[in-house]
């Protein structure tokens, strides 16, 4: 339960400040625009790290059991 927390947690803020900055600074989009896209992205958020948590657990547990720091950067980066 923790990472599921960890990872959504993780997935709000690098969804919203890197990804709300170019529609603010480069697309020009008005704040407020920005502000009801981002509050209507919450609940894909929450299916999306929610399903990569399952995958990721997948990858971890039954297709290979990382033992290495490399091999565990490794699994994380294929189940990505």
């Amino acid at each position: 339960m923790r990472c599921l927390i960890i990872d959504t947690v993780a997935t709000f803020v690098f969804f919203t400040i890197p990804a709300a900055s170019p529609e603010l600074f480069i697309a020009g989009i008005a704040p407020y625009e920005v502000l009801i896209t981002r509050l209507n992205m919450i609940p894909m958020m929450v299916i999306t790290t929610w399903s990569y948590r399952i995958w990721r657990g997948f990858m971890f547990k039954v297709v290979i059991t990382p033992t290495t720091r490399c091999s565990k950067a490794a699994v994380d980066s294929l189940g990505l």
